[in-house]
């Protein structure tokens, strides 16, 4: 038996009916989905990890072709994220071929929300989503953008990360795709509670210029009001400012 049967077997064993039922409301589109609780993928993720057989595992987990469960999925994207035996550049790599798999908003911001070892190395880190950012794939763009909120806020990095946010194939694909644009609105939010000055300018130019288009401009001011760690008076006038420079935009 391989360690991906292995795994199959092992998460079908953790299945649960009532996660299958929640889950799939969420999850529109997944063809194939067992129902786990997200403390089994983790185990099974750390367990392959403790194993020693993580590049075993990818080689085969990151065959194209075959059909996976999304719960082996996740496992494949936090056995990347996650083992720290890896070197950045062969992370990377692995990351590269996991693209593929990812087809919706889970897989998505659990893989990228778990690459937190990319903070160490921001200039290559930056290299990789700059691909992502710049693809015609939109849940590459959505992984960019998870990236850049996940790992870099602090000020030597957030100027980097905002304009990579910003650039002119996000705001594209944020004008047509629910998913990017709210991913874009997610990521502007976290930026603006790292340094609000600074997203507030940089937003409010993109929003007024019409770079940023009106619904993900409110989504991020809906975003940074649902915030616990903004006063009630500053998402009041950020909103109020949103919709300030939506007008500008419009030549009104």
């Amino acid at each position: 038996m391989t360690l991906l049967d292995e795994l199959h077997m092992e998460l079908i064993h953790a299945a649960d009916f009532r996660m299958y039922d929640t889950k799939g409301v969420m999850l529109p589109g997944v063809p194939y989905r067992i129902g786990v609780p997200m403390a089994a993928v983790r185990a099974a993720a750390q367990r392959i990890i403790r194993s020693g057989r993580s590049r075993e595992f990818l080689a085969e987990a990151l065959v194209p072709g075959k059909v996976r469960a999304h719960e082996v999925l996740k496992t494949t994207g936090l056995v990347i994220a996650l083992e720290k035996r890896f070197p950045l550049g062969e992370r990377l790599q692995y990351a590269r071929q996991y693209q593929s798999f990812i087809t919706n908003w889970a897989l998505c911001d659990l893989f990228a929300g778990s690459m937190k070892c990319l903070r160490k190395s921001p200039d290559d880190a930056f290299c990789f989503i700059r691909e992502l950012i710049e693809s015609d794939e939109l849940w590459r763009v959505r992984t960019g953008l998870v990236l850049l909120l996940t790992n870099f806020l602090d000020e030597s990095t957030l100027p980097r990360a905002l304009s990579l946010a910003l650039d002119k194939n996000v705001l594209r694909w944020a004008g047509k795709a629910y998913y990017v644009s709210m991913g874009l609105a997610w990521a502007l939010s976290i930026f603006y509670v790292a340094d609000a000055d600074l997203t507030r300018r940089t937003f409010l130019e993109s929003a007024a210029s019409g770079g940023l288009d009106p619904v993900t401009a409110r989504r991020t001011a809906q975003k940074i009001r649902e915030s616990l760690r903004v006063s009630r008076a500053d998402a009041r006038e950020f909103k109020e400012n949103t919709e300030s420079a939506i007008r500008r935009s419009r030549g009104l």
